[in-house]
């Protein structure tokens, strides 16, 4: 290797290519997803060239594509620092710090590329999709619009302006975005999860049942099309969400899932959950063996850690529990699915709580059940569902076109008693907002009869 002139090693081979060959080359590996070849070649061209900015911008996009969003913006930033004249820059700065949780910084990253270039639709689509999830829809708005007058074929513009419309409540002008995102361009994908999304709002559960279709006809081997598209036709008898389904869609959004939630949808189990617990538990004491069933990114983990001595999370996304490793309160993480997990752990917890967790469940005698064995006797159980009309002509579960169920309380509260918990409470509660609207659900928390026996309960 000559370092004066640029070369650059060749990976397993002792000859050197031109600095532009091995970034092409380097490139090439990234687009064909070789994350790991791609990191090595970067990584040898940084060795030779380390204030490359391109180069550093492309391994921040890198980290990206691996999940490693702070290092991905740390890289991009090293990357504007040595050339703050390229709006691409900032553009996916922006993106990477949004996903980070930073979304004033994200904005701010936005307005940077478009103030080196004001017709940049791209960052234009990106500003109004921030501002949608900032709530400020006016701002949201304006901004998606200047994307489409500078590109009118623009699917994300087209796609975000339908949000916009959704999360005012009026699905019906959203669809209208949809469809016009959908005749766009046939084979996006995001236009035909939205329009069926979209759909299901408006009660129109066939024409979501089409949407999804059309999506998995576009997308075949993606388990979130297959099961949305079996949860809004009805084609099949769904027990529960699948398991390629819930880590495939956990996964994508483990990044940005504590601030959609929590920034947008106005999350608010894992609170509701704590104050149900406090009222039940009384002074938390640092004594309890509990069990966050289904913990995602950990959020009831800085909630439930006062009350336990061990604090263990269950998730079948990877993603998820990578955000939960950095919270720091949790003594171990586990990915599995939960049911069988719990049934492999008899008598185990003190204390087992379940967060927008069995909304993914039908019939839930087996889970609840699961449950009921791996609480010793005496143990608390606490959990959100959401809920349909408790009216004897509405059947005990049912599940919507967006994948989720709900749940009659009277059903839950009888599989409740049915399995040996007593002292059963119910509370109704809004859970988060959905398409603009409160999401009406459960607060339940029951305990395991101290007369326990093993085989049954008395």
């Amino acid at each position: 290797m000559n370092s004066d002139d640029g070369d650059i090693p060749a990976s397993g081979q002792g000859s050197a290519m031109p600095l532009d060959e091995a970034i092409a080359l380097a490139v090439t590996l990234h687009r064909a997803g070789q994350l790991d070849k791609a990191d090595t070649a970067y990584r040898q061209i940084l060795a030779v060239v380390p204030d490359h900015p391109d180069v550093l911008h492309l391994t921040g996009l890198l980290r990206h594509h691996q999940g490693r969003p702070r290092e991905a913006a740390e890289s991009i930033r090293a990357a504007i620092a040595r050339e703050a004249g390229f709006a691409d820059y900032h553009l996916n700065l922006g993106n990477v710090l949004l996903e980070c949780g930073e979304p004033t910084e994200a904005a701010e990253a936005y307005r940077q590329a478009l103030a080196l270039r004001p017709e940049f639709a791209d960052a234009w689509n990106n500003l109004g999709a921030l501002y949608r999830q900032l709530g400020d829809l006016e701002q949201a708005e304006q901004a998606s619009r200047r994307a489409i007058e500078q590109a009118p074929g623009h699917v994300g513009a087209h796609n975000n302006l339908g949000m916009i419309h959704a999360a005012r409540g009026d699905a019906a002008a959203a669809t209208e975005f949809f469809c016009r995102a959908v005749v766009i361009d046939p084979r996006h994908a995001d236009g035909h999860r939205l329009l069926g999304l979209a759909w299901n709002a408006l009660g129109e559960r066939e024409k979501a049942a089409q949407a999804f279709a059309d999506w998995l006809a576009v997308d075949p081997d993606n388990p979130e099309a297959r099961y949305l598209h079996a949860a809004a036709s009805g084609e099949q008898a769904l027990a529960r969400a699948s398991d390629d389904y819930l880590e495939y869609t956990f996964d994508q959004f483990a990044g940005s899932f504590e601030y959609k939630l929590e920034g947008i949808l106005n999350y608010c189990a894992p609170a509701l959950l704590e104050t149900a617990l406090a009222s039940r538990l009384g002074d938390p004491g640092a004594r309890l063996a509990v069990l966050d069933a289904g913990c995602g990114t950990g959020l009831c983990g800085p909630r439930l850690r006062p009350w336990a001595s061990s604090l263990v999370g269950v998730d079948l996304s990877a993603g998820m529990l990578d955000e939960a490793r950095r919270k720091g309160c949790y003594d171990q993480l586990e990915k599995a699915e939960l049911g069988c997990w719990m049934a492999q752990r008899k008598r185990h917890f003190d204390l087992v709580v379940a967060a927008d967790t069995l909304c993914y469940f039908g019939p839930l005698e087996g889970i609840l059940g699961a449950a009921h064995g791996t609480l010793r006797p005496g143990g608390m159980l606490a959990f959100t569902l959401e809920a349909i009309d408790d009216d004897a002509e509405q059947p005990a579960h049912r599940v919507e076109a967006c994948g989720r169920f709900r749940h009659r309380p009277a059903y839950a509260r009888d599989c409740l008693a049915a399995l040996g918990f007593g002292d059963i409470v119910l509370q109704s509660a809004e859970l988060r907002l959905e398409s603009g609207r409160p999401v009406h659900g459960l607060v339940v928390s029951a305990r395991k009869s101290a007369a326990d026996i093993e085989g049954g309960h008395r």
